[in-house]
């Protein structure tokens, strides 16, 4: 657009110098002053049109900008939106009952809460959730395939008045089949002693608890990145693996161990044991 106007300009200045026999449109000898006034509209015009283009170019690469701001400005809210979000208490304790299935086998509880294992007075087995009434709709339980997970839906993180609490009402059917519990994310599982399967493993990470007293011929211990468990009763083999400044406390009749990473396990001191410790890893009787 410059190099046209420009153009232009130099055609109107040629009709102005160059000699005019042949009475050129703009010029003439007895008629100056009109010349003159029409070459003064006429750069005016140039000038204002030249403007006017410019504004309109520059304006439509000013909205190209926009537009990627705009643009950028949207998948930054899209990323927000998918972060996690903290979610403040009420501070009005509400409670809501989930019905679960009645075949469990595994039972998977995650993020932060007290879990209460009870005994089911009818044959169903039903989690009854407490915490501010405003955070309950965000807490959950599903069963599939023969097990139970307990959790809070995806993204979101409390910052409750009051405290989560599970209460687990499992029937006797249950507490004989259930075989495998995980906990994890600060949860603390308080299982009492109430389970009468004869093999249980406990699973527990990133600083979740898991304590009760069992009757067991075999329990399988294993936890990581500073969990704890602690397991009282008559256990006649305990399998434990322990990583990453995790702790267990055994009472049993054989132990076998795998410690590493600055774990520790305690264990009374009339059972006998066998196994490795590594990377700072302590085994300590009581």
């Amino acid at each position: 657009m410059k190099k046209i106007l420009l153009f232009l300009t130099f055609i109107i200045a040629c009709n102005f110098t160059s000699p005019c026999h042949a009475r050129p449109v703009f010029t003439g000898r007895n008629n100056l002053a009109p010349v003159i006034l029409m070459a003064a509209i006429t750069v005016f015009g140039m000038v204002i049109t030249y403007t006017i283009l410019c504004a309109i170019f520059g304006n439509k690469k000013n909205n190209i900008i926009i537009s990627r701001n705009n643009h950028n400005s949207i998948i930054r809210n899209v990323v927000s939106n998918n972060s996690s979000r903290t979610i403040v208490g009420s501070g009005t304790k509400g409670t809501k009952i989930v019905t679960l299935s009645n075949v469990i086998e595994k039972l998977s509880a995650s993020d932060s809460g007290t879990l209460n294992l009870h005994m089911s007075q009818d044959d169903e087995n039903t989690l009854e959730i407490t915490t501010d009434v405003n955070i309950l709709d965000y807490l959950d339980a599903i069963c599939n395939n023969k097990t139970c997970s307990i959790k809070q839906k995806n993204n979101t993180s409390f910052n409750t008045k009051c405290p989560i609490i599970y209460d687990l009402y499992l029937n006797k059917a249950t507490l004989a089949s259930l075989n495998s519990v995980t906990a994890s994310y600060s949860l603390n599982a308080k299982l009492s002693n109430l389970l009468t399967t004869k093999d249980l493993t406990l699973n527990a990470s990133h600083s979740a608890i898991i304590g009760g007293e069992f009757n067991l011929d075999t329990l399988n211990i294993k936890g990581n990145n500073s969990a704890e468990i602690i397991a009282k009763g008559a256990i006649t083999n305990a399998n434990v693996t322990l990583s990453h400044s995790s702790k267990a406390q055994v009472n049993t009749q054989c132990l076998t161990y795998d410690i590493q990473h600055s774990s520790t396990i305690e264990y009374n001191s009339n059972a006998t044991s066998n196994g490795t410790c590594e990377h700072g890893g302590q085994l300590k009787t009581y």
